[in-house]
Parts: structure tokens; C-alpha cells; sequence
């Protein structure tokens, strides 16, 4: 008796699982034992095949003659025709044609009741007027009552595995990507473009017009694609050659030096707007990431801060001093967030390029990417050099000045804090000495190299002196590599051309004036006072 209840349950589940097929168009979960209700009462419960692969098995003879494709089910053929007439006004009749013959009937009872619901419903949207289903209304408002009947079930029980039903299970979406695929004849992998430029051009340029397109000579190009290349080189497929490693730091270094548009840069070396600003993006971070680490960096031993202190009171003749700090803004795009905190004093939006640069425009130090409402003061205390100009590190390397010890330090203007470590200027409010008079000289003079450092980046790499349209992340990147590429070049003495820094002003827009700040009296008072009379004696 049990067993008899549960076929029963399972045939009655088995029905109401058919009429969802029919309804919707769907296939439910496939479950064994409906299998074996559906061989026991010679139906089919459910269709397990994938609408999108049985739509894509078109041949290219089914859009002969104006005719988009044709399904055939037994006898029965339902056509859709003219496909001119898909439009926001196309009406039922003129999209499908119902042949006048009877469709096979099957001998199973099921399937008899089957194949009249579908008749019905065939024969209803076909003698629907255009008004009914949508008049005005989008193209797939007219195609919804037509393809839910390519949806429905199979109009007859077919034992031969032989005949396929292409739109058996037909969707719309799979159905028009279809339509417009067969009617396209896809016939390379991308467009083409002239590489010519650079295949040619490039390789028997003269090493001055090198120069101009790159801001850096051969042997720095050659450098840099040696050092990049491991983490640069794509790998060969049997697609297509990837682009070569030389190809990508030019392009990348013609966006840097040159600020060009992507489309211009995309035209000179034959690839794509797309593909162009992807290379941009992985040299820059590959520069970031491998050279950044290697070639900005502070001198934290005692032998490379005594190096440096040598090297400064002999090109710029200031004693005891690694380097002069300072604040530069570079110009961005309105972001989209905090938008008044990169608003500056002088009206537009940036970014900090916080620096301490050593007597040869090398940046030392670097911090990249704080709102340009920030003073230099400011970033100077939420930065990381705080941190080492507080540490016992400079005064392991004092060195006696007339009558005093005197420790390193750093230089700057009056903008930031006077400390022990860090010296700027006497003010120019007050009544100064000739002691103090000599030393403002001396110090602004060799300040100076920090300014000179900032222009030399933006004369070689033009990208920092225009407003750069990118996120807040991707800006920093871009300053941190112009500067590492810049440091690259100081080291490997790649000379900068005049013209350069003559013409880069005009591209760069007003720094914000400095704001003085109080703070004179400080702990850096006597080690100020200590030099101020060394360097009066000195020069004397």
C-alpha cells in the first residue's frame, strides 16, 4: 500500500513539475525518480539541455533568402522571417508563420493534451493584433509572446535521437547574439594598426631626437628594460606575439615625458587605447614596486650620512647637512572624495610631493599623496621623516665647528619648525647681525638645490606639471615613478638639456607662497647660532 502512495505522490509531482516546464519555459532540478516516473508513463519530465548551446547550433544555411532561422518539430515548421521587421512596431504575424498542416500526433495521452495547449496558444498570438501585444513599446516587448512559444514544451514524443531541435529551448539573448554572429564574418583578431613608427623610426633615430621622445638616452632606456624585463615579459602564445618589453617602457616613458594623449600614443606605436593605458599602468607599478626601493632611499648608516654631509659642504658650502627639504603640489583632477582637502591656497587641486634631496638634485627621501590644503609643517609631522630626525642617528655623526659640536641635520625654509636637526632661516622681521645676514645667504642658497631638484623632474617628465585626470593612488604612483626615473638619470649622469627647465615653467602652475611659521627660540637655536658664526668666520 505505501509503495502504491508513493507513486501516486510521485506522479501527481511528476504532472504539476511537467506543467511548470510548459509554463515557463524552464528545466527544474533533475531528480532520478521523476526519470523513472517519466519512463513508466512514456513522458518526459524534464529537459536538461542548455538553452545557449542548443541555440548556437545555427548553420549558415538557415539565413538564406531573408529567412533567419527555422525550427522544425515532426511536421510542423515554425519560420521567423524577415528580419527587417524586428523593430519597436513589428506585430506577431509578420514575424512568425504557422504552416496550415497538422502537427503529428503522438500516442501518448500526455502528449496529445501537450500539443492542443500549444496549438491554442500559437494560434492566439498569431491572431493577436499589433496593438495588443505592445503597439509602441520596445522590440522585445513584441518578441516576449513569441519566443515564450519556441519556449514550450515539445510538441510530440520523438524516439528518434536523430532529430535536433535547435530552438527547443531558445532565450531571447542567446537567440539575437546568435543572429547578429552569423551575420557578421569575423575575420581578424583585432584591427590592424601601423606600427611603423616605431619598427622603423624608432630604431634609427638619432640620439638626440631619441632623447626628446624618451627624456633619456640609450643606455638609461637600455637600462631600464634590462631591469624590468623579468617583471614586464609576457609569455608566447600560439595566439599572437605579445608586445615586446623594449616597446612597453617606450610607450610608457613617451606618456611620462611627453603627456600625450592615449590615443596619440596609442596611433604612434600601433596599439590600442585600451592596450596603452594598461601598459602605462604595469610600468609604473613595476617601477614603484622594483626600482622605487632601490634608488630612493635615505643614507641610514654613519658612513653614508658622513658621505653625504662631505658631498653638500663641498658643492653648495653648507657644513654638517644630508639635505634640503621642502614641499612641492602637483597638480590633479577634482576628486570625488574630501574634494576641498586637495583644494590649495592657490585655487586649484593637488598633491604633495613631500622630498629631502642631497647635494646632487637626488631625492633621498620622499612622501607622495597628502592633500595639498596641508602646509609642509604639517606633513613633516605625519611623516615618517619625524621619526628619524628625532632618533640619536645625526648625533652620532657631530663634528666640531669652531668651539662647538655640532650634529647633522636637514635645511629648509621657514615654513617648517626650527629643531635640532632641522635649521632654517633667521627671520627677516627682525634686526639681523652680519653673523646672522651671512648665514641666511649661505643656507637659501643652498636650499635651493631641492627647488632646482623639483624642476629638473618636471622639465624630464611632463606628466607632473599638468592636472592628471586619474584616482588619488594611481597619481601617487606616477609622481613616485617620474622621481625614481629622475634619481635613475642623476645616477647614471644622464644630462638633462637645458631647454628643458627653461621651457618646463610655462606648463607648471603657481606654488602656494610659503607660510612662516613661529619657533625660533627652539632646541635648533644653538646649533643655528654654532654654524651661523663657523660660516661668518669662514667666508671671512
Amino acid at each position: 500500500m505505501m509503495c502504491l502512495y508513493l507513486l501516486i505522490f510521485m506522479y501527481i509531482f511528476h504532472r504539476r513539475e511537467k506543467l511548470q516546464v510548459g509554463s515557463s519555459g524552464g528545466a527544474p532540478s533533475k531528480w532520478w525518480p521523476y526519470d523513472i516516473v517519466a519512463k513508466i508513463i512514456g513522458g518526459e519530465a524534464f529537459l536538461d539541455n542548455d538553452l545557449l548551446s542548443h541555440s548556437q547550433n545555427f548553420s549558415i544555411q538557415d539565413f538564406q533568402d531573408g529567412q533567419i532561422a527555422t525550427m522544425e518539430d515532426g511536421k510542423e515548421t515554425v519560420s521567423i522571417l524577415n528580419t527587417e521587421a524586428l523593430d519597436d512596431t513589428s506585430d506577431v504575424q509578420s514575424i512568425v508563420t504557422i504552416p496550415d498542416e497538422e502537427p503529428t500526433q503522438s500516442t501518448s495521452g500526455c502528449n496529445k493534451r501537450r500539443s492542443s495547449d500549444d496549438e491554442k496558444t500559437l494560434n492566439k498570438i498569431a491572431k493577436t493584433e499589433p496593438g495588443d501585444i505592445g503597439k509602441g513599446k520596445s522590440y522585445w516587448k513584441n518578441m516576449e509572446s513569441v519566443l515564450a512559444v519556441l519556449r514550450l514544451r515539445r510538441r510530440t514524443l520523438i524516439n528518434d535521437e536523430s532529430i535536433t531541435h535547435p530552438f527547443s529551448y531558445l532565450n531571447l539573448a542567446s537567440f539575437k547574439l546568435n543572429q547578429q554572429g552569423y551575420l557578421i564574418e569575423r575575420k581578424v583578431w583585432v584591427r590592424p594598426k601601423s606600427s611603423q613608427w616605431f619598427n622603423e623610426i624608432f630604431t634609427q633615430m638619432e640620439e638626440c631626437e631619441f632623447k626628446e621622445h624618451f627624456r633619456v638616452n640609450r643606455n638609461t632606456f637600455n637600462f631600464l628594460v634590462n631591469e624590468l624585463h623579468p617583471h614586464l615579459g609576457k609569455t608566447t602564445t600560439t595566439m599572437r606575439e605579445p608586445i615586446s618589453v623594449v616597446k612597453r617602457v617606450a610607450v610608457a616613458l613617451h606618456y611620462l615625458a611627453l603627456c600625450e594623449e592615449y590615443r596619440v600614443v596609442s596611433s604612434l606605436f600601433g596599439i590600442g587605447k585600451s592596450t596603452a593605458n594598461l601598459i602605462v599602468h604595469e610600468v609604473i607599478n613595476a617601477v614603484n614596486d622594483i626600482l622605487l626601493p632601490k634608488y630612493v632611499k635615505f643614507p641610514l648608516s654613519v658612513e653614508n650620512l658622513n658621505k653625504h654631509s662631505r658631498d653638500f659642504e663641498a658643492i653648495l658650502g653648507f657644513p654638517q647637512c644630508v639635505g634640503a627639504v621642502d614641499g612641492c603640489h602637483i597638480p590633479i583632477s577634482a576628486p570625488k572624495d574630501q574634494a576641498t582637502s586637495y583644494y590649495n591656497y592657490n585655487g586649484w587641486y593637488s598633491i604633495v610631493l613631500f622630498a629631502v634631496v642631497d647635494s646632487r638634485y637626488r631625492f633621498i627621501y620622499t612622501s607622495v599623496g597628502l592633500p595639498g590644503r596641508n602646509n609642509d609643517s604639517y606633513i613633516l609631522q605625519n611623516s615618517s621623516l619625524k621619526g628619524i630626525l628625532e632618533s640619536n642617528l645625526f648625533d652620532k655623526c657631530c663634528k666640531e665647528l669652531g668651539d662647538s659640536l655640532v650634529p647633522l641635520c636637514l635645511i629648509g625654509d621657514s615654513a617648517f619648525p626650527l629643531t635640532r636637526h632641522l635649521l632654517k632661516p633667521y627671520p627677516e622681521n627682525l634686526e639681523l647681525s652680519e653673523i646672522q645676514k651671512n648665514f641666511n645667504k649661505i643656507l637659501c642658497g643652498a636650499r635651493r638645490v631641492v627647488e632646482n631638484a623639483f624642476g629638473r623632474v618636471k622639465a624630464r617628465f611632463r606628466v607632473i606639471c599638468k592636472r592628471m585626470e586619474c584616482d588619488i593612488n594611481f597619481a601617487t604612483r606616477i609622481v613616485n615613478a617620474c622621481v625614481t626615473l629622475h634619481n635613475i638619470c642623476e645616477y647614471y649622469d644622464d644630462i638633462i638639456i637645458i631647454e628643458w627647465l627653461l621651457h618646463h615653467h610655462d606648463d607648471s602652475l603657481a606654488q602656494p607662497n610659503t607660510v612662516s611659521t613661529t619657533g625660533n627660540n627652539g632646541p635648533g637655536k644653538n646649533v643655528r647660532d654654532s654654524i651661523a658664526k663657523y660660516l661668518y668666520e669662514r667666508d671671512k
